[in-house]
């Protein structure tokens, strides 16, 4: 009978009974010789228990339903349950086995024999605020002797608990110890472990179960604290062996990256890929790999270990006096001699044992397959490993053999060849380790018959201690070392090559132990099972470097290989908190952005809520943030901003302001490390003029503060431009090659070509500096050749000084040149620049003179300005003064190569802003005395004011010739037909005068006059037309067309005369300071270079892109 079958039994019980009246008494004999029988007076000292089942739990729980549901009496039911419960408990004492049975009672009987309601019940009526009704069953005095009962019970098994607690902690504690000890659990302890923990779990919950039946409290289980190393253990624990976590974690990892444990874990199934006939003589191997059996190894290292560090101290002393480690090297070269010989020499006898042995099977499979035509494809298979240097081709060479050629001479001859790699190949090594992997899944003998090979090679070498062939002891060490890593040579053998290696811990042991540490030192030092024997010999490694007297290349070698193993803690910085929209500007520009992606990043950009002011200068900042973007992608932001300006003019302004302030602190600040700023930002801006959002201007105005700015041509330099700092030229170099394709024509390459006289100057002067000299510091060649490349693609044909005064010569000579020039436009302007007392460190004010002019400042700003040329370029002096500039009179506007327009004025009143940090307008002293233009008379001006006079008198004899009578389309009513027809209004014709009428008016007609000639006499006719006639809708219409084209005509006039106040007004503001960067409204032709012809419907139509 089942548990739910209970309910149904007591129910049919109690129809019998009350059908037969023995029924009771049967039922009850029946219960008794199902149920254990119970112990006899004379064996209740006996130490023999009875054994309950598991079907004790129904009989017991149908015994006490019928004993509630009265087919028992409790004089009949009641002894019978009560000795099987005492029978249960009493051999439930020691090891509390029974518990469940028990708790099975308290679940279903406890509310009516003991009267107890869980705690969960309790929580669940305090909640809904329900009142719990109790069982009336049985008398309140049964009920207490129950529960007493019970709540003895579970006072046993919470002792029980807490003992098995305690057991359980000492033995984990135990373990925790010995795996200190020995790095490994043995097979015995770990199982007894494990089954104690299962057995604990179990009697854990049975003990939270019960307890909550009873509504007690569970008992208090403290919990061990551990120490920092057991910590770092159960750390490595959480990992897993297999080193496969959720997210790669450089600090916890087995690997270095995620690509080279994808490289050693993720191997092909070749079991999957080619047919199983082709393996059927290996389907009875094990598949489990070499390093995973090696608990039995492992184990054999502790001791070894520990005599090791007893012994480090003295070995290390000895090793330090060079004679006695001299003399015991050539005593044990003398004494290992003969044992190499024989050890090498029997080695070689085994193998040409084996090979003959196995010569002999293979045989016959040479009768199936011609010899000669399977050695050539073994050999070309042989020779094509070498040539195997990525994944993909070493997984095809694997498919390859266990197709064609899986033969067992063929796996003798495989592994061979790859025993005998080159030893400068060690690039080789990580692919022959993926080969024999991906193959151990159908021939385990290559990785088993190489390991071999190696270890032997690695004995032979270690015992040998020659200081020779340290590239093949390299390469053994390593090979064994990635055959570590895909687990084709046990973690045992690895440490104990390892710990060999240390034990004489000198001349080519040192690099034999760095090339395996380097190899697998981090797999093993990460790998549970191996970690604490790797952190041993790490240790003792690190303790006997600090005892001996290293060269410093066996220092750095040793250093290298432990923190490779055990890399030190690196504190992670905290990621800047950002806004989510921040987050995602930073990602358009910084990681979206590029050649393809310009359109989608420009409308995502156009998206944002540039309404708010808190995004609107984030995304200037990020925009002005230009050494964010690749430096390969600057290009596009500048392209990106262009397309911006079009819907929001002051975004470019601010970039622009941005960038330019950052060059100025740049050149005030001069540290290095925002030179690769400083380059990103003259490569932004140069990107900034080839999509015309900046002016030439601006580019030659930063050009010439490069070279000037806080610049001294002597030979103590100065702080702002050291002797040794050559940074600026590599700046000059940058702005050249990004925009100086374009300075090609008109006054733009005037400018370029006065600037390059300037450039070298500036190189030439830093040439013949006293700290660059051919025997100390000669000048880079580097910046040679960034020099030469900018100026041969833009002027290959430029003349280039030789020498400093040369240059200083012609730079002389050019501002002499303008300065003549401009002498006869410009004639009363004299300005001297007088030297401050003190040594000229401070400013220097700029005072009236009649002398010569010879100031640097003016001498640039004559040099930028021509007779064709209405752009000029502010010079710069030397740092210490301020530049002055001049107020043109003249309006004239030129267009410079159709590229850009500007005032010849406008950048002189620009120079005056253009100020130095530091400086005070106030304290400088600057009087410009100037004349106004004055007028050069020339045989051009006779010329023009007489064909202009012809011109004007033309024109007003052939207007006068011309005939003013207009063209009437009407005819217009006469007098007496408007007096008479006064009283009629009309609605909109334009023959009748509409007057106020005393009838009412017919808003259904119109009222027109008919026109007729009889003789020379004219008569008129009144009519009425309906407003819904041809006639009169006809009439509305050219009415209203006539006064829409009116209105037209006026807007258009008017537009043209704000038009032209707004061009003075603007021609005025230009002339006290143009801006830096223009930005007209209608922008679009900014993305197209080539200038085609002038749209005129696009300027005179006065609903266009303009803003009036």
């Amino acid at each position: 009978m089942k548990m739910a079958d209970i309910g149904c039994a007591v129910h049919l019980c109690s129809l019998f009974l009350n059908r037969y009246g023995d029924f009771s008494s049967q039922l009850l004999q029946g219960l008794q010789r199902a149920l254990p029988a119970p112990c006899k007076k004379e064996d209740k000292d006996s130490k023999q228990q009875i054994i309950f089942d598991n079907k004790i739990r129904v009989e017991l729980r149908f015994l006490a339903e019928l004993i509630v549901n009265g087919v028992f009496t409790e004089k009949e039911g009641l002894p019978l349950l009560n000795n099987q419960l005492s029978a249960i408990m009493k051999g439930d004492k020691e090891n509390h086995n029974y518990i469940s049975i028990i708790i099975s009672f308290t679940k279903h009987c406890g509310e009516d024999f003991a009267g107890i309601i869980p705690r969960k019940h309790k929580l669940v009526a305090q909640k809904y605020e329900l009142e719990l009704v109790s069982s009336e069953v049985f008398s309140t005095q049964l009920k207490t002797a129950y529960c007493n009962l019970l709540k003895d019970h579970y006072s046993s098994l919470s002792k029980y608990l807490e003992r098995q607690h305690k057991e359980l902690q000492n033995m984990e504690r135990q373990n925790r110890r010995t795996l200190q000890n020995k790095g490994e659990l043995s097979e015995e302890r770990r199982k007894r472990h494990e089954e104690k923990q299962s057995s604990y779990q179990k009697l854990l919950m049975n003990t939270s179960t019960f307890a909550d039946l009873l509504d007690e409290d569970m008992p208090d289980l403290p919990v061990e604290e551990l120490t920092q190393t057991e910590l770092d253990l159960m750390a490595i624990d959480m990992m897993g062996t297999d080193g496969q976590l959720t997210e790669f974690d450089w600090a916890n990892s087995l690997w270095e990256d995620d690509d080279t444990r994808t490289f050693h874990e993720n191997l092909i199934n070749l079991r999957s890929m080619v047919p199983a006939i082709l393996f059927k003589d290996t389907d009875n191997t094990s598949n489990q790999r070499p390093g995973d059996k090696e608990e039995d190894k492992l184990d054999k290292l502790e001791d070894d270990i520990k005599a090791l560090e007893i012994e480090a101290d003295e070995e290390e002393e000895a090793a330090i006096e060079e004679g006695e480690e001299t003399a015991e090297g050539v005593e044990g070269e003398e004494e290992t001699v003969e044992e190499d010989t024989e050890g090498k020499a029997g080695e070689e006898m085994v193998l040409d044992e084996i090979e003959t042995a196995e010569g002999d099977d293979d045989a016959e499979e040479g009768e199936q397959i011609s010899n000669a035509t399977l050695k050539m494809l073994m050999d070309a298979y042989i020779n094509s490993l070498p040539h195997c240097v990525n994944r993909d081709h070493i997984d095809k060479a694997a498919v390859d053999f266990c197709l064609n050629l899986n033969t067992k001479s063929n796996r003798k001859k495989l592994s061979k060849a790859l025993f005998n790699v080159p030893r400068v190949r060690l690039d080789l090594l990580p692919f022959y380790s993926r080969l024999v992997a991906t193959l151990y899944v159908c021939m385990p003998d290559i990785a088993t018959d190489l390991a071999e090979r190696l270890k032997g090679e690695f004995r032979w070498h270690v015992r040998k201690k020659d200081q020779m062939m340290v590239e093949s002891k390299i390469k053994v060490s390593r090979f064994i070392g990635e055959l570590t890593k895909f687990k084709m040579c046990s973690k045992a053998d690895t440490l104990q090559c390892l710990k060999n290696l240390i034990q004489d811990f000198r001349h080519h042991n040192i690099d034999m132990a760095c090339a395996l540490l380097e190899s697998c030192g981090r797999f093993l030092y990460r790998s549970p099972d191996s970690h604490l024997k790797t952190n041993a010999l790490l240790e003792l490694m690190m303790r006997k470097k600090s005892k001996m007297h290293l060269n410093e290349r066996h220092s750095t070698m040793i250093e290298n290989a432990f923190f490779y193993c055990n890399p030190p803690e690196v504190i992670k910085l905290e990621r800047k908190v950002r806004p989510p929209m921040h987050e995602y500007i930073r990602k358009l520009l910084y990681k979206d952005l590029s050649k393809v992606s310009v359109e989608k990043v420009l409308k995502q950009m156009r998206k944002l809520p540039w309404d708010n002011v808190q995004i609107k200068q984030y995304a200037v900042k990020c925009l002005s943030s230009v050494w964010n973007v690749k430096y390969n992608n600057l290009h596009c932001l500048a392209n990106l901003l262009a397309g911006l300006v079009l819907y929001h003019d002051d975004a470019g302004i601010q970039v622009v302001d941005a960038i330019l302030e950052d060059l100025r602190i740049g050149m005030e600040i001069n540290y290095p490390k925002y030179n690769q700023r400083r380059v990103s930002i003259l490569k932004f801006l140069g990107e900034l003029y080839n999509y015309r959002m900046v002016e030439s201007s601006v580019i030659f105005k930063t050009l010439y503060s490069l070279l000037r700015f806080g610049v001294v041509l002597e030979d103590t330099g100065s702080p702002l431009d050291p002797p040794e700092h050559l940074f600026r030229i590599r700046l000059v170099c940058t702005m050249l090659d990004t925009c100086g394709q374009f300075f090609d024509r008109g006054s733009s390459k005037k400018k370029l070509d006065c600037f390059l006289v300037y450039f070298q100057q500036y190189i030439l002067y830093k040439r013949s500096l006293a700290y660059w000299s051919a025997d100390n510091h000669p000048f880079p060649m580097d910046v040679d050749n960034a020099i030469s490349d900018s100026i041969e693609v833009l002027r290959p044909k430029i003349k280039l000084f030789s020498s400093l005064e040369e240059a200083t010569k012609e730079v002389e000579q050019l501002e002499k040149d303008q300065m003549q020039k401009f002498s006869s436009v410009l004639p009363e302007v004299h300005l001297t620049i007088v030297q401050p007392p003190g040594g000229g460190q401070g400013l220097m004010p700029i005072i009236e003179s009649n002398e010569d002019q010879s100031s640097l400042s003016q001498g640039m700003e004559s040099m930028s300005l021509n007779d064709d040329d209405d752009e000029t370029s502010d010079g710069e002096d030397d740092g210490r003064g301020r530049r002055a500039g001049v107020n043109s009179a003249s309006n004239s506007q030129s267009q410079n190569t159709g590229e850009e327009q500007e005032e010849m004025y406008g950048d002189y009143e620009e120079s005056l802003t253009m100020d130095s940090v530091g400086e005070n307008e106030d304290d400088d002293n600057v009087t410009v005395i100037t004349g106004g233009p004055k007028l050069l008379e020339c045989d051009e001006d006779e010329d023009f004011t007489a064909a202009f006079d012809k011109m004007l008198s033309e024109n007003i004899q052939q207007r006068n010739a011309e005939s003013m009578k207009v063209t009437q389309l009407d005819i217009g009513v006469p007098l007496h037909i408007k007096a008479r027809t006064a009283i009629k209004p009309v609605n909109f014709n334009p023959f009748l005068q509409p007057v106020a009428a005393e009838e009412p008016e017919d808003p259904g007609t119109v009222n027109f006059v008919l026109m007729t000639r009889k003789g020379n006499k004219q008569q008129f006719k009144e009519f009425e037309v309906p407003v819904n006639s041809e006639l009169a809708a006809n009439l509305k219409n050219r009415e209203e067309a006539e006064k829409a084209e009116k209105q037209r005509m006026k807007e258009l006039t008017l537009n043209i005369n704000e038009r032209q106040e707004e061009e003075d007004y603007e021609e005025m503001l230009a002339s006290m300071q143009r801006p830096a960067i223009s930005v007209p409204p209608n922008s679009k032709n900014r993305f197209h270079h080539p200038k085609g012809a002038p749209n005129t419907e696009q300027i005179f139509n006065a609903k266009g892109n303009r803003k009036w």
